[in-house]
């Protein structure tokens, strides 16, 4: 294997900088060995701080479609330019006519679209391309990555011919943040994670609203950007007052609402999976959460889990989690789940991997 590997990484979702996928972009970054060459591939320029490492370049192609920035614009980048490594971060992207020596990652986080195609893939076309990206994609990887036991799980239903590996997302870039005592917590529950529908925003809302009527002085900060559709349904709760939409913040400031916070309340339905139930755990914060599979993953015992479809449920978990004893309960169970979600593991899994498969290489 050679001592200066070149490896190319996707780096299109890190233009969202709060979503789960640019996170996970940015620490396998960071956990990659320095004497290392990385090209941040993208289709726009995003401005990546560089953490000290020497070696790193970003790589524009300009692509009207994201079909023809994989298919075209990146075959091109990689036949010019060679890397010994390729990693496709986002669930597909990998171009169907490669014939070279650039071995590839995928990294499916979710398939997500494919289960619930009535939200996210209303046209035939469009479905018709995200499966053909994904096969493709599939087939060409020298090694397939899910990020939950979860993921593969539903991958192997529908794909069951292809045999993957799993590494969990870990952030130990969080490890020296801050866990303020029960004395300084504040009086409000958080929101972030997107406004998607299976996020169940709206039975968030209606269940705090309910929770409001016989708690006063309590608060609910929905945090990122596109939450202002809720706005109308606080409206109607006559719960405005209460409700804070914080729009973006910045990583310092998000991570500050999360750790002051009395808990963090992520009612998804599905998650590939599932950061801000990680962040919540990781900033020594109550977490209540959806009762999925790869939620239940990340969290163990250090959440409360509830009916993402039941706004009782929910409203039900907000009474029980402002307690001393459910505070004390959850404080226990995040220490060992803190140690792990805070580890190297994600970083060696990966180096790991990127060794192996170059390994026959001169």
């Amino acid at each position: 294997m050679k001592n200066n590997l070149r490896i190319a990484i996707d780096s299109r979702p890190l233009s969202m900088p709060h979503t789960g996928v640019a996170l996970e972009i940015k620490q396998i970054i960071l956990g990659l060995p320095k004497k290392w060459h990385i090209d941040l591939v993208s289709n726009s320029q995003i401005n990546y701080q560089n953490p000290g490492i020497i070696n790193i370049k970003e790589v524009v192609i300009k692509a009207k479609s994201r079909l023809i920035f994989e298919q075209i614009g990146l075959l091109r980048y990689l036949r010019k330019n060679k890397p010994d490594v390729y990693i496709a971060t986002w669930n597909y992207g990998l171009p169907a006519f490669y014939r070279g020596d650039t071995k590839f990652i995928l990294i499916i986080n979710d398939i997500i679209p494919l289960i619930y195609p009535n939200i996210y893939l209303l046209k035939k076309s469009s479905k018709n391309e995200y499966l053909y990206s994904l096969r493709t994609s599939l087939k060409k990887a020298n090694q397939i990555i899910c990020i939950s036991e979860s993921t593969k799980k539903d991958l192997k239903k529908l794909f069951p011919e292809f045999n993957t590996k799993v590494i969990p997302i870990t952030l130990p870039y969080l490890k020296t943040v801050v866990n303020f005592p029960s004395s300084q917590k504040k009086r409000y529950f958080i929101y972030l994670g997107g406004n998607e529908p299976r996020k169940r925003i709206s039975n968030l809302i209606q269940a705090f609203a309910r929770f409001s009527k016989t708690h006063s002085g309590f608060k609910l900060y929905i945090v990122g950007d596109g939450m202002n559709i809720f706005k109308v349904l606080v409206g109607k709760l006559a719960i405005s007052d209460k409700v804070i939409f914080t729009g973006y913040v910045s990583e310092e400031v998000k991570i500050e609402l999360i750790s002051k916070s009395l808990a963090l309340v992520f009612p998804s339905i599905k998650e590939g999976f599932g950061l801000p139930v990680a962040e919540g755990i990781i900033c020594g914060t109550a977490v209540l959460s959806g009762d999925d599979a790869a939620l239940r993953e990340v969290a163990g015992d250090a959440a409360l889990y509830v009916d993402s479809n039941s706004i009782d449920s929910i409203s039900s978990a907000l009474n029980k989690v402002i307690s001393k004893g459910i505070q004390a309960k959850l404080k226990k169970a995040r220490i060992g789940r803190k140690e792990y979600l805070t580890s190297s593991l994600m970083n060696d899994s990966y180096n790991s991997v990127i060794e192996f498969i170059t390994k026959n290489r001169n």
